[in-house]
């Protein structure tokens, strides 16, 4: 909020004495917080073609990436900063608002989900707060929906879990009542958003550190509790293993919290790319034979590090057992099998069905000999299988 591109851009938007144009949202909020921000947003009461005006005149690119919501994309350098329009909206469905644009920092505020997320603040550091109450809620670590919190879900469902969400990461105590009761009553509409949006805020919660206690107050008030695994401490074990180890994976708590149910919650909430589909598959493959668990050499070799390593986090009991599986993961070089199909068929073994019978009993002897075996001993074994 210091950069020289910052100040470029409110060099050009605030042209009279007033605030025309002020620092609004997640920036502000973190900042009070103390915390990083990954983005810089700008409110302003100019019109968008205002704001490509005066940009372009002031030798500044705009991209007019939302222009229906009032946003304006400006490139300052390499940087890129979101410009919007102050809005009052006009009609809500649940999922997207029709909006008007405002020149009243109030009227804006008020259309806004939580009062920690109204804040406003200038290049000197001044905070606004138009609804007077958002600077004192952030301050207490208390997430609070802006106005009735029913009528703020109504207007967009994916609302209740971005309260949540924001629990987690910023509340402190026990959640706001009204807002838990309003979740509960209007969860059932959660299916009526797109897989996309509720994935992307879902995932959120997912991996953040008190993600098992979030999602076990979910599941006490329904949102989304017909998916979740109701015992929450495999969860809860997992992810603390991922902090002491340094290995956190959004696939393996998904795999976890959602257990059994994983093909219906990506039905009903979820999208799952190829890469997490493979992962599920393969982490159940090896939960279902746990109870005759090869070594983890041979699960890393044959699954590599990727699943072994939650694999060890997820289903190894004994915590002495997991470390000396984790340091094997970490410093182990998986070897690459040395015996190919050109060696087989040197040894006169035609291509096809038996040649990858044989290659594959030679293989499992390499493994069940702990990787040992040389190339020259591997083709000696299998020079002795061919009789």
């Amino acid at each position: 909020m210091l950069w020289p591109e910052c100040r470029k851009i409110f060099d050009v938007l605030n042209q009279s004495g007033a605030p025309q144009a002020l620092f609004v949202g997640g920036c502000v909020r973190n900042l009070l917080l103390e915390q990083p921000s990954n983005d810089v947003d700008i409110a302003t009461i100019h019109l968008p073609a205002d704001v490509q005006r005066l940009c372009m005149a002031a030798g500044l690119k705009t991209i007019p990436t939302g222009l229906d919501h009032g946003t304006i994309t400006v490139l300052v350098g390499e940087k890129s900063f979101e410009i919007t329009t102050l809005r009052r909206d006009v009609a809500t469905d649940g999922r997207r608002a029709t909006v008007a644009f405002s020149k009243d920092w109030r009227e804006d505020a008020a259309r806004r989900d939580f009062t920690m997320n109204t804040l406003l603040m200038d290049l000197d550091g001044n905070v606004y707060d138009p609804l007077g109450r958002g600077y004192a809620d952030l301050c207490s670590r208390n997430v609070v929906f802006v106005g009735a919190a029913e009528e703020r879900i109504r207007e967009d469902i994916l609302r209740i879990l971005r309260f949540f969400r924001f629990h987690t990461l910023y509340g402190n105590g026990a959640p706001d009542q009204d807002a838990l009761d309003a979740c509960k009553t209007l969860s059932d509409y959660i299916p009526e958003l797109s897989r996309e949006r509720i994935s992307q805020e879902f995932y959120k919660i997912t991996m953040h550190d008190n993600a098992a206690v979030t999602f076990q107050l979910m599941s006490d008030h329904n949102v989304l509790g017909d998916i979740f695994e109701r015992d929450f401490f495999p969860m809860e074990r997992l992810i603390q293993r991922q902090i002491d180890f340094k290995m956190p994976h959004l696939s393996a708590r998904l795999f976890v919290l959602l257990d059994k149910d994983l093909e219906a919650s990506e039905e009903k909430y979820f999208i799952f790319s190829k890469q997490q589909q493979n992962f599920f598959r393969d982490m159940r493959a090896l939960c279902k034979g746990a109870k005759d668990l090869p070594t983890p050499k041979e699960i890393i070799y044959r699954t590599g590090r990727d699943v072994a390593g939650q694999f060890f986090l997820i289903s190894y009991e004994d915590e002495e057992a997991l470390s000396e599986a984790v340091t094997i993961l970490q410093e182990w070089d998986i070897p690459k099998f040395p015996v190919t199909g050109a060696d087989a068929q040197n040894l006169g073994v035609e291509p096809g069905v038996r040649m990858g019978e044989l290659l594959r009993e030679t293989e499992a002897h390499w493994i069940q000999e702990e990787f040992k075996p040389s190339k020259a001993d591997l083709i000696a074994y299998l020079r002795a299988l061919l009789g």
